[in-house]
């Protein structure tokens, strides 16, 4: 889960510090705070289009075959954290104890060609999971030109989840031309802070297809 930048770039062609930056996960990218009173840190980024996880922001140039050192700010309670490209990842809100069940499902969403994640989750507590108490739902992304599709296939297990709000947080930089939830019109939330399209859907484990058409590439 916690992995050295360079055991998960090692053909980038540039040197990674071990201790200024780590992966986490399959999407995330973190920097070490910098120093007290120092708002700023360079860091080696890979090659791809990464975004600023706090504000929606493209950071550094796009580069597909090769590293590049960029700055990237540090807020109090904000460390460098950055958004890969073709990201899909799973978020909840904060909670005291696994025991709590989640009240709300993010699923943050970096546009790219394609990528696919299997979202597993379990009652947190018991062994269940042993003999089946496992909802797997498998989530794929795809991108043609504008147009952008998401799409939750149907929750497959033994395990059930609390009642809860699924909400879909697309990056997209710009406010979209149009968004449809399995085929209708839907109108998405603008969130200027992520710059992100916001879409609520039914936590009902049926599938659902959410399709974007978007205005340009920010």
């Amino acid at each position: 889960l916690w992995r050295p930048l360079g055991s998960v770039f090692p053909a980038a062609g540039a040197p990674f510090s071990v201790d200024a930056a780590f992966v986490l996960g399959r999407w995330l990218l973190g920097a070490r705070a910098p120093a007290p009173r120092q708002r700023w840190r360079s860091v080696v980024l890979p090659a791809g289009r990464w975004l600023d996880f706090w504000s929606g922001s493209p950071v550094g140039e796009e580069a597909e075959d090769r590293a590049r050192a960029v700055v990237v700010e540090a807020r109090p309670g904000r460390p460098p954290l950055l958004l890969r490209e073709g990201a899909l990842l799973p978020l909840g809100q904060v909670r005291a104890s696994t025991s709590e069940p989640l009240s709300e499902l993010r699923l943050v969403v970096a546009p790219g060609e394609r990528s696919a994640f299997t979202v597993i989750e379990d009652d947190g507590t018991s062994e269940a999971w042993r003999s089946g108490g496992v909802a797997r739902t498998e989530v794929t992304m795809t991108a043609d030109g504008r147009e952008l599709e998401v799409r939750l296939a149907a929750r497959q297990g033994g395990y059930v989840p609390s009642p809860r709000d699924l909400r879909l947080e697309l990056r997209l930089g710009t406010p979209p031309e149009r968004v449809r939830l399995d085929g209708e019109d839907v109108v998405a939330a603008w969130d200027a802070e992520l710059r992100a399209a916001v879409v609520d859907l039914p936590d009902d484990g049926s599938e659902h297809q959410v399709t974007v058409s978007r205005s340009g590439r920010a």
